[in-house]
């Protein structure tokens, strides 16, 4: 075999890890001879062509608009070391508009390979002529990265034009709502823009929305403008939650010098002149039984406590459900010796409704009551009383029906007697019991309390032709 020769070779600027000058064989350029082929280890980076050196994100932000003068809220990129080395970045720079600063960095130290650095930047519009102006510019950042281009961020912002202060007046002040109990008729609140400047208001805030409300808001709002010389309104209404005057303000933010302008809000609790009225007793019915199936005139009083505020011809007669809802107008009840009015003016409203009820059961009676003045004064009163309703009369004798009818009339009055003495509910279901076992033999088999002996419901009678009857307790 022929001997091989081997030589260095060296390429004027070629690789830097090569060398123009012959090295020993025991030189850095680590040439070994094996087996007649040349094997050269080289010690450097490779970097993937879809990974860059230096990486910068995002490479475009858009600050949004911001008024001339005003920095809009700062925004970062991320600076990443991807070439297997320290990094340092040299110099930023911005080309293009006025506005761009960088507000912090943490790029002022050595970055690590695989490490990130952050960079704020910032936006505050400069000499803006017209709202809406386009601004553009580029931030260029440079680093000591071999190979590794200089990066580019787009910048992009917009300008608006500030705004002139506007002269705000409004009427009436303070906004005074007239005494009321529960709600009271809204207010009107009229801005005027007074200035030759558009008004801008951006938002309405009331001290106490609990009492006070904003019915309507009609007034332009941000960025709409209320023109000048122009006027608008404000609907606002008062519902107070407590038994006191109350004040509170609504204050407006808007393009004046004295923003966010208070308009002074007051209104107080009505209470009714004589405390709430008291309602009228229970109805008392007559007859107590009648039969279904035909027509039955029932005598109905009921007293009513003196108050000047009472609407006498607002003494209404009602038929209602089990539990005092679902009325049926019967009629007025009248106190002026009419309609089976015995004494004109004594308190006790009569009324004289005739009924036809077709089935056997029960139906409940109800007087309600209407007082003039603020609607927290009225009061309707629902203190129904039940009547029983029997099957045709050809069914009963028509002496022990009416001995019950009698009993049970009797029964109501010795009732309403005992709890006007001043005695207990349960005290009167107990004298009641015992005064209709005592005073209707014969016609009362039994009677009892309904509910407990401390808190009875009423009380039961069961007489001796097998029908029941009985009497509520309010």
């Amino acid at each position: 075999m022929g001997e091989h020769h081997v030589r260095n070779v060296g390429v004027e600027g070629s690789n830097p890890f090569c060398s123009t000058k012959p090295k020993s064989k025991r030189g850095k350029g680590l040439r070994d001879l094996i087996g007649g082929a040349t094997a050269v280890s080289l010690a450097g980076v490779v970097a993937s062509a879809a990974t860059p050196l230096v990486s910068v994100s995002p490479n475009a932000v858009n600050f949004g608009s911001s008024t001339e003068g005003s920095p809009a809220p700062t925004q970062s990129i991320t600076i990443t070391n991807n070439s297997g080395g320290t990094m340092n970045i040299s110099k930023m720079t911005f080309a293009g508009a006025l506005g761009f600063a960088i507000a912090s960095s943490t790029c002022g130290t050595p970055i690590a390979d695989a490490a990130s650095c952050v960079v704020g930047l910032s936006f505050t519009p400069q000499s803006i002529s017209a709202s809406g102006t386009t601004i553009n510019g580029t931030l260029t950042i440079a680093d000591d990265v071999v190979s590794s281009p200089q990066k580019f961020v787009n910048l992009i912002g917009t300008g608006t034009a500030p705004v002139s202060n506007a002269i705000a007046s409004y009427a009436p002040t303070p906004v005074t709502f007239a005494a009321a109990m529960g709600y009271s008729a809204q207010q009107n609140l009229t801005v005027t823009n007074t200035s030759s400047n558009p008004l801008y208001m951006s938002s309405l805030t009331l001290s106490d929305p609990s009492d006070f409300g904003i019915v309507n808001n009609g007034c332009p709002v941000t960025p709409n403008s209320l023109a000048a010389s122009g006027s608008c309104t404000i609907a606002l209404d008062f519902a107070p939650q407590s038994n006191e005057t109350v004040a509170g303000s609504l204050m407006i933010a808007d393009n004046t010098s004295s923003s966010p302008e208070t308009v002074a809000l007051s209104g107080a609790t009505l209470t009714c002149p004589i405390g709430q009225p008291k309602g009228p007793t229970p109805p008392i019915v007559t007859p107590r039984l009648f039969f279904s199936g035909g027509d039955t005139q029932l005598t109905v009083t009921s007293v009513v406590p003196p108050d000047p505020n009472l609407i006498a011809s607002n003494v209404t007669l009602l038929q209602v459900d089990s539990n005092g809802n679902n009325p049926v107008v019967l009629g007025q009840m009248y106190d002026d010796g009419t309609h089976g009015d015995a004494v004109a003016g004594d308190g006790q409203y009569t009324a004289q409704p005739t009924v036809n009820i077709s089935s056997a059961g029960r139906i409940y009676l109800a007087v309600r009551t209407n007082y003039s003045g603020p609607p927290g004064c009225r009061q309707s009163n629902n203190n129904e009383r039940p009547i029983d309703v029997t099957p045709p009369q050809s069914q009963f004798n028509r002496a022990q029906f009416d001995a019950e009818n009698n009993a049970l009339t009797a029964g109501e009055k010795f009732l309403q007697d005992d709890i006007a003495g001043g005695k207990s509910t349960a005290q009167a279901a107990q004298d009641l019991v015992n005064y209709m076992k005592a005073n209707f033999p014969g016609v009362v088999s039994d009677a009892a309390v309904a509910g407990t002996l401390n808190d009875p419901t009423g009380v039961s009678v069961t007489f001796t032709s097998g029908r029941t009857g009985g009497f509520l307790l309010d």
